[in-house]
C-alpha cells in the first residue's frame, strides 16, 4: 500500500463549523464508504423563491437525492447542490467535502467510481449560544470504490 494512502486513511478530521466528526479511516475491502453530512444553506431560499426548509420537511427517510455540480457558483468553484429527483434544491454539500465530490461527479477521482445520496432527516435545533431554533437537514453519502 502506498505510504501516503496509508497516512491519509488514518486521519480523523473535525469540521469545526458543524462540530461533526467525520472519519477518514477507509477500509478498501468494502464496496463503499458511507457517512452522514449536514446540508449547508438550508436556511436560504432557492432562486425561484421556494423554501429549502419546506422542501426538506416534505422529504422522507431513504429518499434518493441527486448531487449536481454547480460550475457557475460565484462563491465556491467546487459547489455541489443537493437536489430532489423532482429538481428541488435542499442546499449544498459543505465546502470541505465539495472538492472531493466534484472529482467523483466529474469522473476524475482516483479512488471512487460514483457517489449516492439519500435523505435522513430534517428538523429544528437550538444551538447552545443562540436563543432561537435553527433548521438542519442531514443526508447519507455513499462513495463507491473503483475496482482496481
Amino acid at each position: 500500500m502506498n505510504f501516503f494512502k496509508w497516512v491519509w486513511g488514518q486521519i480523523i478530521r473535525t469540521n469545526d463549523k458543524s462540530d461533526q466528526e467525520m472519519s477518514r479511516v477507509e477500509d478498501q475491502s468494502s464496496e463503499y464508504k458511507e457517512f452522514e453530512i449536514n446540508v449547508a444553506g438550508v436556511t436560504h431560499k432557492n432562486n425561484d423563491g421556494s423554501s429549502r426548509k419546506k422542501i426538506a420537511s416534505s422529504c422522507h427517510y431513504g429518499q434518493k437525492l441527486i448531487l449536481v455540480r454547480e460550475l457557475d457558483n460565484p462563491y465556491d468553484k467546487n459547489a455541489v447542490k443537493i437536489m430532489t429527483e423532482s429538481n428541488k434544491q435542499l442546499g449544498y454539500v459543505d465546502a470541505w467535502n465539495a472538492k472531493d465530490f466534484q472529482a467523483i461527479l466529474k469522473g476524475t477521482s482516483r479512488t471512487y467510481s460514483h457517489i449516492e445520496c439519500a435523505f435522513i432527516e430534517s428538523g429544528m435545533f437550538k444551538p447552545e449560544d443562540e436563543d432561537k431554533l435553527l433548521p438542519y437537514c442531514t443526508v447519507s453519502i455513499k462513495k463507491y470504490y473503483k475496482n482496481n
